[in-house]
């Protein structure tokens, strides 16, 4: 409880005169101030205030979170399409990336040269130099892979020449390849691989768009 403070009066006499003695005057001394609290109604406004300050945060962090885990996984696969374009050339080889999706939260994509691979398999083929090159669903979490289509195929392959994709056949896709994922708040962001093998990072737009990444 709030502390308080009090008067305490201390009466004292004068040294006698020859009229006898003066009368007392009452002197006025402050008792120390003790330190203030908190009464109990501060404290329980404070409580309900921090709690309606947590109740409206929440939601907001976990999207954002979300949005994170989202961007991490599709700057990866960004990342790995451009690697196997560097590296057909490189090699003088077709390097392939290919897509397994099992649900959309049961997926994984591999990088092997001269033919595509099972990212699912044991003792997987998706190799470079004897090295797994695959990227699953469990290093991002509650990221949605919704979509991976390059001409009706599951895979690319960049070509060792021009870089430019195509298919197991040495023919080049007649359209974009797209690769989608979603995150659970609902945010999307796509990779696509143009015909001539351009890699790029979008969001579609509307309510679902990341807003530093150009619109799809």
């Amino acid at each position: 409880m709030a502390a308080s403070s009090s008067t305490v009066t201390v009466t004292y006499a004068r040294p006698s005169t020859p009229g006898g003695l003066t009368a007392c005057r009452p002197q006025p001394v402050r008792a120390a101030r003790r330190g203030h609290g908190f009464t109990l109604i501060e404290l329980l406004v404070a409580v309900a205030v921090a709690a309606i300050l947590v109740t409206i945060g929440i939601p907001g962090f976990q999207s954002l979170v979300a949005k994170s885990r989202l961007k991490g996984a599709a700057e990866e696969a960004h990342a790995h399409f451009q690697l196997a374009k560097s590296e057909a050339i490189k090699r003088r080889e077709d390097v392939y990336v290919s897509f397994v999706r099992n649900a959309p939260q049961d997926w994984c994509y591999g990088l092997s040269q001269g033919s595509q691979c099972d990212c699912s398999a044991a003792g997987t083929d998706c190799q470079l130099d004897g090295v797994d090159q695959v990227v699953d669903s469990s290093q991002h979490p509650h990221v949605n892979l919704t979509s991976a289509s390059f001409a009706g195929n599951t895979y690319v392959a960049f070509d060792h020449v021009y870089a430019t994709a195509q298919d197991a056949n040495d023919v080049e896709i007649d359209q974009d390849g797209t690769v989608s994922f979603t995150s659970d708040h609902g945010h999307a962001a796509n990779v696509i691989v143009s015909t001539l093998g351009s890699v790029k990072l979008c969001s579609p737009s509307g309510g679902t768009n990341i807003w530093d990444y150009p619109a799809c």
